[in-house]
Order: structure tokens, then C-alpha cells, then sequence
């Protein structure tokens, strides 16, 4: 249990280097120079081999038609398996000279539920709206966008458009400058760093040979683990009205892949209606505000928002900071945290506490919560976070849990690496308490059973077998006969007198044996989702045993 210390990572992940070039390394082609003799810059080469400055500032706007897959590393069965969320089609028009997008989605969810998603999305600045069905729990509905949704969209498409990118260095050269060659994998590139007023920083890889854009690059922020490395790689480039268009793309975040696409058909100059990128008055401000901090949200965890859509969960694009923190008290010392959609369990011991799970991904969640535990029990600190499993919507906001600094993490021992990650990685996009206040922090592998007892309060975390990971602990307290899950049974939620749908009946059914094959004494049940508590009969019946 050697405590995890917070260390400075470099911008790029292990397995990418960068390479100093003692000189700049010069082509052989004849264009590869100007009519003055000297050397073409690498954004002149780049902007060439595209098709030329002349034909990439004709094209104004561009249709692509694309089928894909996205999977989510931070949703998977384990830390090292990214979870298959859906299969997709769309259809993306989208205004070169504006932030204009008209996005028509047909997606087939695998995960949560089998079903298929129909809908389009439209964009024009910081305001936008959604009309069809794209979550799990509503039905299809016209309904504005948050803000996060809106400028996760454009940054997106930012990152998946080198002619988007290149035409704004055409427009402003002020904003790219050229930087030491990077190496990746053992493959070597030129690399143009993008610095645009607003928008994160991004970096073109050139291929040293055809001067094609390889790779588009950003840093972002996926909490708990933070500073995360994107990449949108791209290749078989065609030719489309004189510009050349990667017809494929894959999106990596610190080289694991989350999304790939091959584009079937894309059109430049179309004609497109007006009104194709209108935005109702009733989703546009003042009717629905812009808010900046949800903006900035959007722009710097683009790709954790795009993984909420493929799960159909775009409901989390919200900031939940300004919404109740609820303690509602199970017995003397045993308090269930609840929030708008996830929930936690805190226990408290003769000399400090013990808190189940620390959701979600906004800072400002976090620190409601703990605001919260510290009026009710002041004085007395956490001594020890305890987590459910890895999936960052339960755990995401538990470095601001740890860092007043004497905290012992309990997690299933698969994922005891990935919570060294968390504590160690640097947070530099968002600096949260941890990053302000670097301390130690302890990772304890659960391996089957960990036991807290003080003499007032008994804590069981028992790692179970669970298809939703293999990292699952769940909670019990024999002495109040209460016991906490996340994921696997949300209290209230589907009717109690019938089996849960989809997964949800299924993991429900698997938790139910776990806990007779462990023979806990079960009265109550609270869950990281739902509402209120349940029981062993109604968990029967909903995982159909």
C-alpha cells in the first residue's frame, strides 16, 4: 500500500516522444521551396498537398456522409477494455466560415439498451437544439442545447477537419507556428501548433512525405485521470473538388481507441437552406442563456461529452453544481448522499469518516458535497473513500474527496492501477484541491473482503463478480443490515412487480446471487441511482430470480 504521489507528466503519454531535429530536414521535391530559393514552411507544404491555398479557401461549407463505431475506455468492463456503446451513421453539414453544424444522427445503441436512436442536431455559436429521440429515458422531443453540448459539437468537428483548421491559418497565420519534429510510434512528423483566441490548443502531425495532416491533437480533461492526450488520426485521402479529405478517421485518447469512422461520400458548395441552421428563438438567448462555464466544459472534455451521446446519456452535459445535495439519514451514523441522478454513502466511525463512491465529473458537485459532509460533521475528517468501480460518472470527482491528505482509497484490486493514474497525473486543464494541494494518497486493492470496525460501525467492501465490471464492490453494514451498490439495482427507478429491462435486469439478477452466495442478512438496499432504498424482494423480482 506505498501511497501514490502526485508527479508532473508531460504533455504527451508514454510511447510518444518528442524528437529534437538538430536541422530542419529539407525534401528533395522540386516545390519544396519558393521562388526566392528558400524553403517552404511546413504549412505552406501541408496546405499544398491539400490541394493549394486557392482551393481550400473556395470551399465555404461541406456534407460528410459517415458510419462508424464509438466504444468508451472510462465505461468498460475493466480499465483496460473499452465498453462497445453504438454503432452510428450521420450525416454532417456544416458551414466553414461559422459555427454552423446540421447533424443528422441514426445510432444503434449496444450498451445500454439494444435500440436505435434517431435524431438531429443543430448548432449555430453557443445555442443549439435537439430534435428525435437520443436518450435512454425520454422519449423523441425538440429541446434545447446545453451549452457544453453545443461547444463539444464545434470542437469535435474542430478537431476531425484539417481543411477547417488549415483555412484558419490561411485567414490568420499569426495563429500557427511551427514546432520540433514529434515522434509517434516510431513514426516521425512535422508538427504546426494552432493557438486560436477561445478554443483549446491544437496540433497538426505532417506526414514528412506527402505533407498530408496525419494526426490532429488536443489535450482535454477526463476526470478523475485529467490531463488526457487526443488524437484524431486520419487517412485514405481522397480527392473532392481539388481538396484532399481523409476518408478515414480514428479518435485515441492517451492511444486507446474510442471511435471509428469511414466516410462514405463528402460534397463541398452545397446549397443549403437558411433555415437548415436555425435555432429557435426559445432555445436562443436571452429565452435559453449561453453560460460560459458550461461552455468552457464543452471545449475541454469534448470527448467525454461525445461518449455521453453514444451512451444516450446526454443528460450529464449539465453542471449539476447549482442543484441539492440531500443527507438523508438510514440509521444513527449511516447517511446516503443523494443528488439529482447519483448518489453516495457515508458512514460515520467513532473518530473519522467513511464515504462510498464520489460522483460526478464537475468540480463544483464535488465541492457542494463536501461542504455538505463538513457542516454536518465538522471536525471529523474522511479517513477512507471507498469505490464502487472505476466508471468515472461514480468516481470522477474523488481527488477533491483525498486531499486534505490522509485518505486510504479502497478499490477492486483489477483497478488499483488506474487510481495510481488518477492521483499522479496532473491536472492542469481543471487544477482541482488535489492539484492546488498535492498530497500522498493510499490505493488498497480489495481482492475479496476489507473490513472497518471501530466498535460503533461495522463496513464490509466485498468484491463480487458483476458483468458491468470486474472491479464491482459493494457496501454492506451487517449491524444496520443496509447495503450499497451502484449501477446494479437503482432503487425505484423501474417498476418494483416486474424484471428490469435490458442490463439492468441482468446485473440485478447477478447482484442478487452475489449476495446469497456471500449469505449477507439484507434489509434495505441503497443505490447509487434511484431513489429511496429497496429490498432483497423487489431485487428478486427485477433481476428475475
Amino acid at each position: 500500500m506505498t501511497p501514490v504521489q502526485p508527479r508532473t507528466r508531460l504533455l504527451f503519454p508514454l510511447r510518444r516522444r518528442a524528437t529534437a531535429l538538430a536541422a530542419v530536414l529539407l525534401t528533395a521535391c522540386g516545390d519544396s521551396s519558393t521562388g526566392t530559393g528558400q524553403p517552404k514552411s511546413t504549412l505552406d507544404q501541408a496546405v499544398q498537398a491539400m490541394g493549394g491555398a486557392e482551393a481550400l479557401q473556395a470551399v465555404t461549407n461541406e456534407v460528410v456522409e459517415a458510419s462508424g463505431s464509438r466504444q468508451s475506455p472510462e465505461q468498460g468492463s475493466s480499465i483496460s477494455t473499452p465498453r462497445h456503446l453504438s454503432n452510428f451513421r450521420y450525416i454532417r453539414t456544416d458551414e466553414l466560415d461559422g459555427d454552423k453544424l446540421h447533424i443528422e444522427h441514426d445510432h444503434v445503441t449496444t450498451y445500454l439498451s439494444p435500440e436505435r436512436y434517431q435524431f438531429t442536431e443543430v448548432v449555430n455559436g453557443a445555442s443549439g437544439f435537439v430534435d428525435g429521440k437520443d436518450t435512454v429515458f425520454t422519449p423523441a422531443q425538440t429541446s434545447g442545447m446545453f451549452t457544453s453540448r453545443a461547444t463539444a459539437e464545434l470542437g469535435h468537428t474542430r478537431l476531425t477537419s484539417p481543411l477547417r483548421v488549415l483555412r484558419k491559418a490561411l485567414a490568420n497565420p499569426a495563429i500557427v507556428q511551427e514546432e520540433q519534429d514529434l515522434e509517434v510510434d516510431q513514426h516521425r512528423f512535422k508538427v504546426l501548433v494552432f493557438r486560436e483566441e477561445g478554443e483549446p490548443e491544437l496540433r497538426l502531425l505532417i506526414d514528412p512525405e506527402t505533407f498530408l495532416p496525419a494526426a490532429a491533437r488536443v489535450l482535454e480533461d477526463q476526470p478523475p485521470l485529467g490531463d488526457t492526450v487526443v488524437e484524431a488520426w486520419f487517412s485514405d485521402y481522397r480527392d473532392v473538388s481539388g481538396v484532399k479529405y481523409p476518408y478515414h478517421l480514428r479518435i485515441t485518447l492517451d492511444g486507446v481507441e474510442a471511435h471509428a469512422e469511414d466516410r462514405e461520400r463528402i460534397m463541398v458548395n452545397v446549397s443549403v437552406p437558411a433555415q437548415s441552421y436555425e435555432v429557435p428563438a426559445s432555445f436562443q438567448p436571452p429565452a435559453q442563456p449561453v453560460v460560459p462555464a458550461l461552455a468552457d466544459f464543452g471545449k475541454r472534455s469534448t470527448q467525454l461529452l461525445q461518449g455521453l451521446k453514444y451512451l444516450t446519456q446526454t443528460f450529464f452535459y449539465f453542471d449539476q453544481s447549482g442543484l441539492p445535495i440531500t443527507l438523508n439519514e438510514l440509521a444513527p451514523g449511516v447517511v446516503h448522499v443523494v443528488g439529482p441522478s447519483h448518489h453516495s454513502l457515508l458512514v460515520e466511525m467513532k473518530d473519522y469518516l467513511v464515504l462510498v463512491d464520489t460522483p460526478l465529473f464537475y468540480p463544483e458537485r464535488s465541492e457542494a458535497t463536501l461542504a455538505a459532509i463538513k457542516a454536518k460533521y465538522p471536525g471529523k475528517p474522511i479517513r477512507y473513500v471507498i469505490a464502487s468501480h472505476f466508471h468515472s460518472d461514480h468516481i470522477g470527482g474523488i481527488r477533491h474527496f483525498v486531499a486534505d491528505g490522509g485518505v486510504t482509497v479502497l478499490a477492486g484490486e483489477p483497478s488499483v492501477p488506474f487510481y495510481q493514474r488518477a492521483f499522479s497525473n496532473p491536472h492542469t486543464l481543471v487544477p482541482d484541491r488535489l492539484a492546488r494541494n498535492p498530497v500522498p494518497v493510499t490505493v488498497e486493492g480489495v481482492k475479496t473482503l476489507k473490513v472497518l470496525d471501530d466498535g460503533v460501525h461495522s463496513v464490509e467492501a466485498h468484491r463480487i463478480q458483476s458483468i458491468h465490471s470486474n472491479d464491482m464492490v459493494i457496501v454492506y453494514l451487517p449491524k444496520e443490515k443496509v447495503l450499497f451498490v451502484a449501477d446494479l439495482f437503482n432503487p425505484n427507478l423501474f417498476p418494483s412487480n416486474q424484471p428490469a429491462p435490458y442490463v439492468w435486469g441482468v446485473a440485478s439478477g447477478g447482484l442478487y446471487d452475489e449476495i446469497q452466495r456471500l449469505g449477507l442478512d439484507v434489509e434495505r438496499i441503497a443505490g447509487g441511482h434511484g431513489s429511496g432504498t429497496g429490498t432483497m424482494e423487489v431485487l428478486r423480482i427485477t433481476g428475475a430470480r
